[in-house]
């Protein structure tokens, strides 16, 4: 379907409802056709840049689906072999985890690597494939979790995977593979340049203006930022592939696991019981959410410059009213 005739004012009504400083929202139909909404403080200068979290984990496993359409790497390549230089400092019990595991956090790996060496990526002047392969070291040479939890660190990981089959850092690899095929002009790291968009946390009643982001090493876990429109373009290549990727390999990307994660993807079913795939994304001054419909060929994704647990609420009711309106207009 196209966009709703009150998208704009849904998205407006949401903003005024819970006074965020901005809200952001791009619309993809069946048709293809992309349509944005934008309201409050918003700079004069553009375009918008606007910083979607870990909605990144779909464009890194995005870049692994088009090499994995090439026959560059498979979804099943057990860990060792996808990671050789480390291969031999492996714990046992992850060398033959497959890397679709890793992607679908289904590998038992921490959430984060420990605090100290959080910080100290922050300090960190080597190479970003050198650090992310530590970071890979580190984290497969103990013994997998019992259990498995979402991970950040599995997307740092598969960074690493994605510098090893290629040669290229992942920032290289993910413009060679999503930038340049879908036309997207710029996706940033970090937080928008001074002069744009900025991210918020609220001190009583009022939004601090702040520019913390994660590590720079993060960047296949969360860090991009970019203008509404190419996000659009980037979503839509998940509704819509053409010659982008493979029905085939799209299928892999969106198969679910047995707790629901797919490949950058969480899955799962409406109150009409049709698929919905969704994720969600945070630095604690933004707040993302993508939803797509594959099944009508339409999706949307939210985001505020703004983060507390009354924003995450209001973008999830919004993207539950945009989806149940959409539903019920094609029912």
């Amino acid at each position: 379907m196209q966009m709703p005739r009150d998208f704009d004012a849904l998205i407006a009504e949401s903003r005024a409802k819970h006074i965020a400083p901005a809200i952001g929202a791009v619309w993809i139909g069946s048709d293809k056709t992309i349509s944005l909404a934008m309201h409050g403080k918003l700079p004069s200068t553009g375009p918008l840049r606007w910083h979607i979290g870990s909605c990144t984990k779909a464009m890194t496993a995005t870049v692994l689906a088009r090499l994995a359409d090439r026959q560059r790497i498979d979804f099943g390549t057990p860990l060792q072999q996808a990671l050789p230089a480390i291969a031999d400092r492996m714990h046992p019990d992850f060398r033959d985890i497959p890397l679709s595991a890793v992607l679908t956090h289904n590998a038992g790996l921490e959430k984060n690597p420990a605090r100290s060496t959080f910080r100290a990526l922050y300090r960190s002047t080597a190479p970003l494939p050198a650090q992310r392969e530590f970071l890979a070291e580190q984290a497969l040479s103990v013994k997998p979790l019992k259990q498995n939890i979402y991970s950040n660190l599995g997307y740092i990981i598969a960074g690493a995977v994605i510098e090893a089959a290629t040669g290229q850092t992942w920032e290289h690899a993910l413009a060679t593979e999503v930038m340049i095929p879908l036309g997207i002009a710029y996706l940033g790291s970090g937080p928008p340049a001074p002069g744009n968009l900025s991210g918020h946390y609220r001190t009583g009643k009022t939004w601090i203006s702040d520019r913390v982001d994660n590590p720079e090493a993060y960047g296949p876990a969360g860090r991009i930022n970019l203008a509404l429109e190419e996000w659009g373009r980037f979503l839509r290549v998940h509704l819509h592939p053409g010659s982008f990727l493979s029905r085939t390999v799209l299928a892999q990307l969106h198969e679910p696991s047995h707790h629901g994660f797919a490949m950058g993807w969480l899955v799962s079913k409406n109150r009409w019981n049709k698929q919905v795939l969704t994720h969600t994304g945070s630095i604690n001054t933004w707040f993302a959410q993508a939803t797509l419909l594959p099944e009508h060929g339409f999706g949307f994704g939210i985001v505020c410059n703004a983060y507390d647990a009354s924003v995450e609420r209001a973008v999830t009711d919004l993207s539950r009213d945009l989806m149940d309106h959409a539903e019920a207009l094609t029912s």
